[in-house]
């Protein structure tokens, strides 16, 4: 809509006077007879379109007013009709950082939002590859967002019409703008927008492009933009994140506006003169091609606050000072490096490594040892006969085994975003012998586990694994995941949960720090702590999960991190946690997975174990150093900005906070860096 100032009209008034200017003293003591623009005319309507403020002349006098966001203006209206003037009050207001495409905050019904993003508009298609009938649409309703504010919700499935023809080529909703629209406040903003901003929320079973198909386009069900012009331009931003529409908290996607998606014309779109804006998933503007495959899921997205910006702090393009993530270089991130002064590298040795006592239970090395790299089964290394409890891999695709990421440079198992992923342990032996409630957890010979459930005396279980977390995955940084779990036999309701969640806030602090914890049943945490993302991000880590009867304990990289007790409490070898930490009717473990199709992990992985007693401090150190009881301890800290120096990681000057980062922290010193 055209920027401009209304106000609420005298019962006399005939009238009204106009002055604006940019002090408050000078709008409020000016007259008609003013000469430096501040008298802007006289108008007859209560409304006062700004882009007047851009003409010069008699009528209004003086120079244009050209606005800045983020500037304060003031303004005031005389009211005059044939005998009287009476003056009014001066009156203020900046323009925001953006400007609102829509909100939804005026729509008050569903009818009312599909007014503006209407269902079931058609697209031209080639009936000769598509069909016909296959109309590409949208349902949308207003529904509200933290209790007041509302939002638009979007639903999509690219794979269920005209199967025979590849489904649809996309599902889009679109808002038009009859005769053209400015995006650009009419020019009277000096900022030009540079800087598109979306916020979106979905849900873990959304569709998305499958994975490594060659049957599928690699955009099936894509998350994109296009913006067109009355001339016909188009300009298409597909989300980098094939899998965005999966993520569960609200996110915000960003869009440079200088980078026309290729699917887009290659002539600039004029932002003056914008007849459409849509929303959609897929291939836009494509009829369905043969290859196509979206998946035939009904899906649910919801949009929010789509705003155009000139420019904007988007902290992961700040500056590397920026430990705070405000774009600005201040005290708040000196302090972060004081605290961490001097901090850097070193070579660790644990006091009283061994040899666990006991071999695993269950062992998965995910070495792919023994079998192809295209089958998906995963054998059990564990004290019983080889393959006993043979894991399946769950949506198995070929690029499950990485021959070259392990971690030293061997196989070992990826379980990427959106791929559905995750290993199932069988719930009895596979070699046909007697049936058990669920294979290590029940199994007769091995008692220990189900001890666990009875008091006082109690058992121990510990977990242990090496992960390398995909950092690349905006599922890792935005939605809470499971690393492995136990649930009852129909997977809905867990025994224990181990999670590498998410940042605390995803938008605002991308480089953590995490909350990790474990859970038992039926909700409580038992073990909990924050940890940079780092501490299992982009790098091989080893984990450690030990029950004990009096408290649960984590381990990383073989250093025990917390302990804690069924009080919430630090351990206390007083009190036992017994019945609720295991169901004696454990029916499902999962690996890398929440439960079923929902909060997956994304990462590398090897040598899932599990001990049916508790790890001594000692014995895991053992595993997390491969038996040499030490371990390399890179620096993980923001305050480390020098990226540079010698290859040696003991003086490499990317393995010390010390005056080389202070330089670059001064350098940067209260540099505002805004994106793009």
């Amino acid at each position: 809509q055209p920027l401009q100032l209304s106000w609420t009209p005298g019962d006399q008034a005939a009238s009204h006077r106009v002055f604006f200017g940019t002090a408050w003293s000078p709008v409020n003591a000016a007259s008609t007879s003013n000469t430096d623009g501040r008298y802007r005319g006289t108008v007859s309507s209560p409304v006062y379109p700004l882009t007047r403020l851009l003409e010069t002349g008699a009528n209004p006098p003086g120079a244009s007013f050209i606005l800045q966001n983020g500037k304060f203006y003031y303004w005031r209206i005389d009211e005059v009709n044939n005998t009287t003037t009476w003056k009014g009050l001066v009156w203020g207001f900046s323009p925001g950082a953006y400007t609102n495409i829509d909100d939804f905050e005026d729509s008050i019904s569903t009818d009312d939002v599909n007014s503006n993003w209407p269902d079931g508009y058609a697209i031209p298609r080639d009936p000769a590859k598509c069909g016909t009938g296959d109309v590409y649409v949208h349902s949308g309703r207003i529904l509200t967002r933290d209790s007041s504010v509302k939002f638009l919700q979007f639903v999509y499935n690219n794979g269920g019409i005209n199967a025979a023809f590849g489904g649809n080529a996309f599902t889009e909703g679109r808002r038009t703008y009859t005769g053209g629209t400015t995006f650009t406040g009419s020019g009277v903003l000096a900022t030009v927008p540079k800087l598109l901003q979306i916020d979106h929320r979905g849900t873990a079973t959304n569709a998305v492009t499958p994975p490594d198909s060659e049957t599928s386009d690699p955009n099936a069900d894509t998350m994109y933009v296009a913006i067109e012009d009355t001339a016909g331009n188009v300009a298409i931003y597909l989300n980098e994140d094939h899998t965005a529409q999966q993520l569960g908290n609200w996110t915000s996607w960003y869009i440079s506006l200088t980078d026309i998606n290729s699917l887009g014309t290659p002539n600039p779109v004029d932002l003056k003169a914008v007849s459409g804006f849509s929303l959609g998933f897929g291939v836009r503007g494509t009829n369905c091609s043969p290859y196509f495959d979206g998946q035939d899921v009904n899906s649910t997205v919801m949009f929010d606050n789509i705003r155009l910006y000139g420019s904007t702090c988007v902290p992961q393009y700040g500056p590397s000072a920026d430990m705070d993530a405000d774009c600005d270089v201040d005290i708040n991130d000196m302090d972060r490096l004081a605290d961490d002064w001097l901090q850097r590298a070193q070579n660790f040795t644990f006091i009283g490594s061994t040899a666990p006592a006991n071999p695993p239970v269950l062992w998965y090395k995910f070495d792919n040892a023994n079998s192809s790299d295209t089958n998906s089964y995963v054998p059990d290394w564990g004290t019983r006969d080889a393959n006993h409890y043979t894991g399946t891999i769950n949506a198995f695709i070929s690029t499950n085994w990485k021959t070259d990421k392990g971690r030293n440079g061997d196989t070992c198992l990826y379980l990427p975003p959106g791929g559905g992923c995750y290993v199932i342990v069988p719930s009895g032996p596979s070699d046909g012998g007697t049936p058990e409630v669920m294979g290590f957890m029940a199994d007769a010979a091995h008692t220990a586990p189900a001890d666990g459930n009875t008091a006082p005396g109690g058992g121990g279980i510990s977990f242990a694994v090496w992960i390398n977390t995909d950092t690349t995955s905006s599922n890792m940084q935005t939605s809470w995941n499971g690393l492995f779990g136990t649930w009852n036999g129909a997977v809905s309701t867990e025994t224990l949960e181990v999670h590498c969640p998410a940042p605390l806030n995803p938008l605002t602090d991308p480089s953590g720090p995490r909350t990790n914890f474990i859970k038992r049943s039926p909700s409580a945490t038992v073990s909990a702590f924050d940890r940079n993302y780092a501490d299992y991000g982009g790098r091989w880590n080893h984990w450690a999960f030990v029950k004990e009867p009096s408290h649960m304990s984590l381990y990383l990289n073989g250093n025990l991190l917390n302990t804690i007790d069924a009080n919430q409490q630090p351990g206390d070898p007083n009190v036992n946690v017994y019945g609720p930490l295991f169901d004696p009717n454990v029916g499902a473990v999962r690996i890398g997975t929440r439960g079923g199709n929902w909060g997956m992990w994304n990462g590398y992985m090897q040598d899932f174990q599990v001990y049916d007693y508790a790890l001594t401090a000692g014995e895991v150190a053992y595993l997390a150093t491969d038996g040499a009881g030490e371990v390399f301890l890179p620096l993980v800290s923001p305050a480390n900005i020098n990226k540079d120096g010698s290859t040696s990681p003991l003086t490499d000057v990317n393995q010390i906070v010390d005056f080389r980062d202070m330089a670059i922290m001064c350098n940067q010193w209260h540099t505002l860096q805004l994106w793009p």
